[in-house]
């Protein structure tokens, strides 16, 4: 069988690609997917963690695989992504706006404002002080303690 005949590769080669192995998670009848799984034949392999001590680990890994394809799958949503796009709903990503953050120079530029903001304040009252005590005639020694 020429590898362009095989019905296997040409539904994977079909399927539109991730932009990532790990994007977020897309909504996706799980029942849909493992029904669909079980009329195409496919392989669920349960093995128990290897790096764990015997006995103590309860921990399964799950693998799937279609017969004829050399990669085995180590999630539904993955093989959802790879066989069944049609069974994928969009993912709350794409639903709900992202709420923008601003950026750390605006922070900055913001906290920079505040201060000469302050700054200003700060030498206006100063000046309002002075022109208080010159006006009243006050010694050079209560001048020095306002400031």
């Amino acid at each position: 069988m020429a590898e362009s005949d095989d019905p296997v590769a040409s539904v994977r080669d079909e399927a539109p690609k991730p932009s990532s192995p790990r994007a977020s998670p897309a909504k996706f009848d799980r029942a849909m997917v493992e029904a669909k799984m079980r009329s195409d034949g496919w392989v669920t392999t349960e093995k128990a963690r290897a790096n764990a001590a015997e006995g103590s680990s309860r921990t399964t890994d799950k693998y799937y695989q279609l017969h004829g394809d050399p990669k085995t799958y180590r999630s539904l949503p993955e093989v959802a992504r790879a066989y069944y796009p049609d069974l994928i709903g969009p993912s709350d990503e794409k639903l709900a706006p992202k709420k923008k953050k601003p950026p750390a120079t605006t922070l900055r530029k913001r906290d920079r404002d505040a201060a000469e903001s302050l700054v200003k304040k700060f030498n206006e009252e100063e000046r309002r002080c002075a022109v208080i005590l010159d006006e009243n005639g006050s010694d050079d020694e209560d001048r020095e303690e306002l400031r």
